[in-house]
């Protein structure tokens, strides 16, 4: 039969062994480990109550358990607190050196234009795997939105409970969306906030499936800003074309600016209605 003890742990009770060499009155006890690391234990029926047994096995082995999955659990407190204090002190000037860079090089003004998401690069695929773990166990501050994999590395998106506030002489801006690339093989990045993508066009347009409507606009915004640098290989991205350019920022180094018509929290969604 199962008993429940007061701690939840599991007990499997077994009738007295018949044998001579278990007539006597120590407590026999078989530990057993399951894969998702909950324990259980045999005990003899009648034996003494192995709780009072301070070099138990089993109660060293559920109290290591307990004791490796707080200090999991804290440090992934502690590395999403950090991550987003990292976030409420670096994005605003990100976003605010961005747009003022834009209309100082390029005579283009953002300033109205809503931002849509921030990539934060991660320079190792251990910390990408370390990072996101911790934001998911901390769903009160970070949702995630989606993880998949994109040009061979995964990818995840998450929504801040609470926007980030960008306020400047050149606009305001918030930013509640953080997209968390891995690295690409072969291609090492430092860490860091990396790019800024803003949405443009008059909204009208609700569906992020390429079509001449997204043309359209985005060739007309290059034409726009011809003296700029652009970069339109992801004109003919099936899903949510763009194009963009880079600059170099002061605190933050070459940086990417892309624009397109659909912000990226509306993609996702519309990819999950697509595949439900």
């Amino acid at each position: 039969e199962e008993e429940e003890e007061e701690e939840g742990d599991l007990v499997l009770v077994i009738p007295p062994f018949a044998t001579p060499e278990y007539l006597n009155d120590k407590a026999d006890t078989i530990v057993l480990s399951f894969e998702d690391g909950n324990g259980a234990r045999l005990v003899r029926e009648g034996a003494p109550d192995e709780t009072t047994v301070q070099d138990c096995p089993w109660k060293r082995m559920v109290a290591e358990s307990k004791s490796e999955k707080s200090i999991d659990e804290n440090h992934n407190k502690t590395t999403a607190a950090n991550f987003l204090s990292h976030l409420n002190e670096h994005v605003p000037s990100f976003v605010t050196s961005t747009v003022a860079e834009l209309q100082s090089q390029c005579a283009m003004d953002v300033s109205k234009l809503q931002a849509d998401h921030v990539c934060y690069r991660t320079d190792s695929i251990e910390q990408y795997t370390s990072l996101v773990e911790a934001l998911v166990s901390s769903a009160d501050v970070f949702t995630l939105l989606v993880e998949s994999e994109i040009g061979g590395r995964p990818i995840a998106t998450f929504k801040l409970a609470a926007q980030i506030e960008i306020k400047s002489a050149d606009g305001d801006h918030s930013i509640d969306v953080i997209e968390i690339p891995s690295p690409k093989e072969g291609s090492p990045y430092k860490a860091g906030l990396e790019h800024v993508e803003f949405v443009i066009g008059d909204g009208t347009h609700k569906s992020p499936m390429n079509d001449e409507a997204h043309k359209t606009v985005l060739n007309a915004w290059t034409e726009r800003y011809s003296s700029v640098s652009w970069n339109v290989k992801a004109l003919d991205k099936q899903c949510n074309p763009d194009v963009s350019t880079k600059l170099e920022l002061c605190d933050y180094g070459k940086v990417s600016i892309k624009f397109h018509l659909i912000p990226l929290e509306d993609v996702i969604a519309f990819e999950a209605g697509q595949s439900d």
